[in-house]
């Protein structure tokens, strides 16, 4: 039975095939476009710390979708990941590559260092990228 964060991760992994404009409408820029290595075209990653839930994202997705709440969000303080809903990761330590991910209900503390199955591809492309090459979102 896959979790539903193995399908979060392929809806991400293709919505941008088709459509940006979460991030082109966010006055805080706390939607972004990352370029992730094993993929053509970019992401959408939801930066916590940014966003002041305007609703602009959501008004403006031609899916109706609710970019805010349902992109993978990259929180910065163990306090707003543990008090949100969203699927997404926090980094616990960089160096390291540490990471406290929760997909759906589940929680899962992770080191992308080592060889583990617990991330679907798609999410964990995601992250690693973002610890990479996105580390000043961080």
């Amino acid at each position: 039975m896959a979790i539903k964060g193995e399908k979060e991760g392929e809806r991400c992994l293709q919505c941008s095939t088709l459509c940006e404009a979460c991030a082109e409408v966010c006055p805080n820029r706390a939607n972004a476009s990352v370029v992730v290595k094993r993929n053509v075209m970019p992401q959408i990653v939801h930066i916590d710390r940014l966003c002041n839930e305007c609703g602009n994202c959501e008004t403006f997705c031609p899916y109706s979708s609710v970019p805010y709440k349902e992109k993978l969000t990259l929180f910065s303080s163990i306090k707003d990941f543990e008090e949100s809903k969203n699927i997404g990761f926090i980094v616990m330590d960089r160096e390291k590559m540490l990471i406290k991910v929760r997909l759906e209900e589940k929680v899962f503390d992770v080191s992308l260092e080592e060889n583990h199955s617990l991330l679907p591809n798609g999410i964990e492309d995601i992250i690693t990228s973002i610890i990479k090459d996105y580390s000043y979102m961080i």
